[in-house]
């Protein structure tokens, strides 16, 4: 594994802008720690070298788990939000299953974040559309997302997806009103 400084020597730090009362929040994920725990050593001492006011880390336990975090983190008036976290192609397609599961999960936290800078920009509630972003997630990650949107902030929400009945079990579950609709 590489030191700190062969790490980093490649970075020019007087080109970086400084960070002078701006607050961070770092998410860990603890997957692969001992990667995981050096990323963050070296975001953290860059940081505090262009003098942030505030480096706040936040542990979770994979990758998947960096969506939620960053948008708990969103809420809480943070500068900037930095996720930390890998996957590691191995013998099995685990690798390529992880990756596009996380892309379609970056997805969707892009679409969140979109909604709360609309909601909270324009003072609107828009509808929110997730559309059949469902293709590469598992139901635990299926449920997480129709959780997280299961509640009244967030209005009328659109989903599509290709397989109706792990929609409706889920949705289910959510004690929500709900209507489906078959094309």
């Amino acid at each position: 594994m590489a030191t700190n400084s062969q790490n980093s020597k490649h970075i020019v730090h007087e080109k970086l802008p400084g960070a002078q009362d701006l607050r961070f929040a770092l998410i860990v994920s603890q997957w692969n720690s001992e990667i995981t725990n050096r990323l963050y050593e070296g975001a953290h001492q860059i940081l505090q070298q262009q003098q942030a006011k505030q480096i706040d880390r936040i542990d979770v336990p994979g990758s998947f788990e960096l969506v939620y975090a960053s948008r708990v983190a969103i809420k809480k008036n943070y500068d900037a939000i930095i996720a930390i976290g890998n996957v590691i192609r191995g013998e099995t397609s685990h690798f390529d299953y992880v990756c596009q599961g996380q892309q379609k999960t970056f997805l969707i936290a892009l679409k969140l974040a979109q909604f709360d800078v609309i909601r909270n920009q324009m003072n609107v509630l828009p509808i929110l559309l997730l559309d059949d972003i469902f293709d590469k997630l598992d139901d635990y990650r299926v449920m997480q997302i129709i959780n997280l949107v299961n509640d009244d902030s967030f209005g009328q929400l659109f989903v599509t997806d290709t397989n109706k009945e792990r929609t409706e079990n889920i949705i289910k579950q959510t004690a929500q009103s709900y209507s489906m609709f078959s094309l």
